[in-house]
């Protein structure tokens, strides 16, 4: 059952997890108020969303859009960062055979963004299954011109030599090798 956008007269519509996710906002583009409403209903932090190193104003003034799942599902910044760090210091630690790290759900791309800023732009590919959120994040990286590998995916299986150069972390002791096991 889809929540109702329509309110009691004097009432206030709550930007919530269930209002983003269940009703027709799902889909659509936020404006750059329901993005800081959301953020100051749910965790009362009207900068909360923050992409790609940006609060939502700055993102937003440079053309990056988000739809109402997106605010809900990305990985915002600061958690981003802390993810980015720790696959690095993995990955940076493992044997050479060590060959990619691969999203399989990769969204709007921002763990993508902090991973690449930690690992290298070669270091790690982001995959999407969704029309529509690959869509607008591609247009979103596009706008940053952000180098990350970020792919449209499908239900077929990967074959093998999808990914075939060599990459580098942050150390400079590694280096990973970008083959299809």
């Amino acid at each position: 059952m889809e929540p109702s956008l329509d309110v009691p007269k004097g009432a206030k519509l709550r930007y919530d997890r269930r209002l983003l996710l269940g009703s027709s906002k799902r889909d659509e583009i936020l404006s750059l108020a329901e993005i800081k409403r959301y953020g100051v209903d749910s965790f009362g932090d009207r900068g909360y969303v923050s992409l790609y190193g940006l609060r939502p104003h700055e993102w937003y003034a440079r053309g990056i859009r988000i739809l109402g799942r997106t605010a809900v599902e990305c990985t915002r910044d600061r958690l981003g960062d802390l993810i980015g760090r720790g696959v690095a210091q993995v990955a940076c630690r493992a044997a050479e055979r060590t060959r990619l790290v691969i999203d399989l759900f990769a969204g709007s791309a921002n763990t993508h963004y902090w991973m690449c800023r930690h690992l290298g732009a070669g270091g790690y590919v982001g995959l999407e299954l969704d029309d529509h959120v690959f869509e607008c994040t591609q247009r979103n990286l596009s706008l940053l011109r952000a180098d990350l590998d970020y792919r449209h995916a499908t239900t077929r299986p990967l074959s093998t030599g999808w990914c075939s150069r060599t990459m580098s972390c942050s150390s400079p002791s590694s280096r990973f090798h970008g083959e299809a096991p």
